[in-house]
């Protein structure tokens, strides 16, 4: 959608209240929910160079050496270690200073034994029987609104909120399959309890022919352009749709003219002259109106496009397209899988009523298990009667064709010599726990995050045991000739340790997948021609496949996974919603240069922050003491529903036979154990805090600097230019604490200022000489204008804010602040200093490069540097 379409839709028209202007203020990060995504960051903090996410995981094997000589270039800076605990002391004193100095020490984190855990330690208690649905993506499979639709024949608690005026909604989801490219094609018809409702305009070779649609890139795989609707196809959609609505003698929806008034300009007429579908923003829909709706739909839409006027054709768009509906639920972090039966029965039931799959294609569904880890007291035995009775036939091995039965009487349930558990196994191959970890109530569990740097050994290190655990390569996605692409997001300044994303999920997955599309593909992947049966339909009367070489599509395919911690859910709604993340005392200080059409974003902005400022609203979050601080574990997978079995496309099987199995797959023996030398066990009295502790030189920087610059904009006065740039370069140094996004280093700025190199080699942030940091409130940081850093051959200085200050207060809110004269007092400052003539040509160029950027139209003359 480009800006001209957007204008289009301008104060005369219909949608004047609900869309944006170009080049204004653009919605924020927080105005939409969105999917958790790791890779995911607000607009206004994405840096416009920023580093690409890759080199974090690289620099994750660069080699750190240690120079003992001391210098002012990084290579010659002396690197020391620190401890974990030094830096907890230093926090829970409140010595600001001591935290700040450190910022100008080269430093690489230990962690104490005392703070962190062996993975392997044997006190360690682990569960992993919480399950939850974090996403689900549902995409019609024809024309109409079966997505919406629930599988009841009468609901009087039934309602949906139909909303025709948001034109500007994009479609977020970033993981799962539509079977179409939804650039310009999604159209956002409003909300249902916990679900969005999309309506897509999907091109009718990928509705007609299943190849087409399967062969689709995923969302995850192409980067797709704008999803919104342009203004001439938005006008036609909702024209069809009041059109739909009118047909129901029990709305009173009327359209005086279909096509509008004027069949040559699709603009010289307005919707509400034609039609009374915008006298109220939403229209309440029972279950019999939706279902009446999808039906019109369904038997009226070619006709209806037939007789469109030809003014309205000629893009093509209209003919080539049919509506399809999707519905989107993210973020809502829902239970699943419960162990209890009565729970598990009616959860069931639940996803039998939701909606009928007769009409559905794709699901596309995050399945979510959190691993939780104790630090015991001490372990006491389950008695032997108690395990037979629970489980009947206990086993000594999870592997069907090794294993042997065990006589729990002769089998004791620790080893003699290391004193470890012998396990044994139930008849699905889990593990049966013969001992029980004794802990006082009130102990809390530990932090749990994952080693990055053995992180890709994981998703390359599975060897079957037997041919029934082979890998299974049409299960997944993704290319078999194909590396797993794997993200790391370092976490607390960590370096190697934090949150993980990878376009696959680990192939210890692969039997049960294979086992799940074994039993509910509705096709067999081979015929016998030997016997009398008669021959599936895809296959001709010598035995050959009609369709492809693989026959129906496989019923399931992994797409890709993420690890992080549970906290996120805690502290943020989605990945980008981070409140650190955010840039708020950068957008505060910056809209001081704002006029009357940005006073009330500036106001609302200094409010916020006069409040708390974002690291402070985290640390409240955090002060709870039932935290979670499990690992979470989160697959996401595609159902493919026309491959099921007839008997298997409902709700209730989809659920007991698809979305259990997946669940609880990761308890199982195969799965758990190799992912436990992976994860890295924090104390937890050391999580979350390490986030505060690891960061509060950071923190305390941007209160000091804060406590400065509130006074001057309480009193109408604006902030020096490199003030507004060094805060930027703190909150993104800060977000990438609390992210590992790298999306958010501004490089061209804060390479030079040392906190790439230092962030990416060390964990723990340093600052280049440069940057002078004091102890008192007032003027807390500072640089030269002589050191400041420029853009390449443009002798322009680099900043970090444009992005924060266009996206909340527009481009012309920048381009003014960036006209007014500032550093008047710096550039003078450096008139004093003795220097060599290429000198004074290097810092005139510097100095005048940022002039320009702050409004001294004028060259400096070497008087200035005499």
């Amino acid at each position: 959608m480009s800006d001209t379409e957007v204008q289009i839709l301008d104060s005369d028209d219909d949608m004047a209240t609900i869309t944006f202007q170009a080049g204004g203020r653009l919605s924020g990060d927080q105005e939409e929910p969105r999917p958790f995504n790791l890779a995911d960051v607000p607009s206004s903090v994405e840096a416009d160079d920023a580093l690409p996410q890759s080199d974090v995981f690289e620099s994750l094997f660069m080699r750190q050496d240690s120079p003992q000589a001391s210098g002012r270039t990084w290579e010659q800076t002396k690197v020391q270690s620190i401890n974990l605990s030094t830096l907890a002391r230093t926090f829970k004193k409140d010595d600001k200073a001591t935290a700040i100095n450190l910022l100008h020490r080269r430093s690489v984190l230990r962690l104490d034994h005392d703070l962190y855990y062996d993975a392997d330690d044997e006190m360690l208690a682990w569960d992993a029987s919480k399950h939850f649905l974090d996403f689900c993506l549902v995409v019609g499979g024809s024309v109409g609104l079966h997505a919406f639709i629930p599988n009841k024949v009468v609901d009087h608690t039934f309602s949906i909120a139909l909303n025709l005026c948001l034109p500007t909604h994009l479609f977020r989801p970033k993981f799962g399959k539509l079977g179409f490219d939804p650039t310009g094609c999604m159209m956002s018809l409003g909300t249902a309890p916990s679900t969005e409702l999309w309506l897509a305009f999907c091109p009718h070779e990928n509705l007609d022919d299943m190849d087409m649609a399967n062969a689709a890139p995923l969302l995850s795989e192409k980067q797709h352009g704008d999803t919104r609707l342009s203004s001439s196809h938005f006008r036609m959609a909702v024209m069809f749709l009041a059109y739909a609505l009118s047909k129901n003698p029990n709305l009173p929806i009327y359209v005086m003219h279909q096509y509008g008034t004027d069949e040559v300009d699709l603009h010289g007429w307005r919707i509400k002259d034609v039609s009374n579908i915008y006298s109220q923003t939403t229209w309440d829909l029972r279950l019999d109106d939706l279902i009446d709706l999808n039906t019109t739909m369904a038997s009226d839409w070619d006709q209806w496009v037939a007789d469109a006027p030809m003014t309205w054709k000629q893009d093509g768009w209209l003919l080539s397209r049919a509506p399809v509906a999707v519905a989107c639920r993210y973020g809502q972090n829902q239970p699943i899988a419960n162990s209890n039966n009565d729970a598990h029965t009616q959860e069931s039931k639940n996803w039998l009523a939701e909606r009928s799959y007769t009409h559905i294609r794709y699901i596309s569904v995050a399945i979510a298990t959190d691993i939780t880890c104790r630090r015991v007291k001490r372990w006491t035995e389950v008695p032997n009667e108690d395990i037979i009775q629970e489980h009947g036939v206990v086993y000594d091995s999870p592997d069907p064709d090794i294993r042997e039965e065990v006589n729990l009487d002769n089998f004791p349930h620790r080893d003699p010599h290391t004193r470890r558990e012998n396990n044994v196994y139930a008849e699905d191959g889990r593990r049966i726990p013969c001992l029980h970890g004794r802990s006082r109530r009130d102990d809390k569990p530990c932090g749990l995050l994952v080693n990055l740097e053995t992180i890709s050994d994981l998703f390359s290190s599975y060897i079957p045991d037997h041919d029934d655990m082979v890998l299974d390569q049409d299960a997944y996605a993704a290319d078999e000739n194909k590396a797993p692409s794997i993200s790391v997001f370092p976490q607390a300044f960590l370096r190697t340790i934090g949150h993980v994303q990878c376009d696959s999920v680990l192939p210890h997955f692969a039997p049960f997948i294979s086992h799940i599309r074994r039993s509910t593909s509705r096709r067999p992947r081979t015929v016998n021609m030997g016997d009398d049966e008669p021959l599936p339909e895809e296959y001709d009367v010598f035995g050959n496949m009609v369709d492809d070489e693989q026959g129906v599509p496989p019923v399931l395919i992994a797409s890709a996974c993420q690890f992080y911690n549970e906290i996120s859910h805690r502290i943020r709604p989605s990945a980008a919603l981070h409140d650190v993340q955010q840039g708020r005392i950068t957008s505060a200080l910056a809209g001081a240069y704002g006029n009357a059409a940005t006073k009330a974003t500036h106001s609302s902005r200094l409010r916020e922050c006069k409040s708390s400022l974002p690291h402070q609203k985290y640390d409240n979050k955090i002060g709870l003491d039932d935290v979670p601080r499990a690992l979470r574990l989160e697959n996401i997978y595609i159902i493919q529903c026309d491959s099921l079995k007839p008997e298997k496309r409902n709700g209730m099987s989809i659920y007991k036979d698809i979305i259990v199995p997946l669940a609880r797959a990761w308890s199982h023996p195969n799965i758990f154990q190799a992912l436990r030398p992976h994860m890295c066990v924090f104390a937890p009295q050391a999580f979350p805090q390490v986030y505060q502790w690891t960061s509060f030189g950071i923190t305390s920087l941007l209160e000091r600097l804060w406590a400065h610059q509130l006074p001057l904009l309480e009193a109408a006065k604006k902030p020096r230019h490199e003030t507004v740039e060094l805060c930027s370069v703190l909150e993104r140094t800060l977000a990438y604490a609390h992210t590992g996004n790298a999306r958010v280093l501004a490089t061209r700025l804060m390479r030079p200022l040392w906190l790439v190199q230092s962030l990416l080699e060390q964990g723990l942030p340093t600052f280049a000489p440069c940057i002078r940091t004091t102890t008192a409130i007032n003027n807390p940081i500072a640089i030269s204008a002589v050191d400041w850093p420029t853009l390449d051959n443009l002798n322009v200085p680099a900043i970090a804010s444009k992005r924060s200050q266009v996206l909340t207060y527009g481009n012309d809110h920048f381009e003014a602040r960036h006209t007014k004269p500032a550093f008047t007092s710096n550039c003078r400052s450096t008139s004093s200093r003795p220097t060599s003539f290429y000198n004074i040509r290097r810092k005139n160029a510097i100095l005048e490069g940022f002039c320009k950027w702050v409004g001294f139209g004028f060259r400096l003359g070497s008087h200035f540097l005499a």
